[in-house]
């Protein structure tokens, strides 16, 4: 009984901490003189930037199935290079100017939204899908079965160590040792 109620207790609390954790979209873009192509979607646990202060002359909106702005903020392709370089014992930076850079977007999740990317008159919008969503139930799954199988273990050993031993009387047994009485 008390066994029951332990691992009950552990599953629920399992299952609450990842209740809580926040889930968020983290999408790889690829962009280039022809402009963006979404090279990976994935939803994991965190949190999406907060973009009270927006820069730049791109537009991202997270939108739902009625087309209705659910999350947006500006930003600008990361497509310049900062680099330092030592030269004669003196520090030298320079920037390079890229063509073409891949670059992740981290937005909020909302089940079924899309992504809207606008670049002047020009508009991206690809659909963002929750199939990691699935293995992250499927890989908390395993941890709560790995955790209740490494519970059972311990509590068999321990069971197993704490059963009563056969008082110790101080006489040390030799199995060569004749009963008395039989020379």
């Amino acid at each position: 009984m008390r066994l029951g109620a332990i691992l009950i207790f552990t599953a629920m609390l399992a299952l609450l901490s990842g209740a809580a954790e926040e889930k968020v979209y983290v999408v790889l873009l690829h962009y280039d003189s022809e402009g963006f192509t979404v090279r990976e979607v994935q939803v994991k646990d965190g949190y999406a930037p907060d973009r009270k202060m927006q820069q730049g002359s791109l537009k991202a909106e997270l939108i739902s199935e009625q087309s209705k702005v659910i999350y947006g903020f500006n930003f600008e392709v990361p497509l310049l290079l900062f680099t330092d370089t030592a030269q004669g014992g003196k520090m030298k930076g320079s920037v390079i100017k890229l063509n073409e850079t891949d670059f992740v977007l981290v937005v909020p999740f909302h089940e079924k939204a899309s992504l809207r990317i606008q670049d002047g008159e020009t508009s991206y919008v690809t659909p963002l899908s929750p199939e990691s969503l699935t293995r992250r139930l499927v890989r908390m799954g395993l941890w709560l079965a790995a955790g209740g199988v490494l519970f059972i273990g311990y509590m068999f050993v321990r069971k197993r160590f704490n059963e009563e031993e056969p008082p110790n009387t101080g006489r040390q047994e030799n199995p060569y040792q004749m009963p008395p009485g039989q020379y």
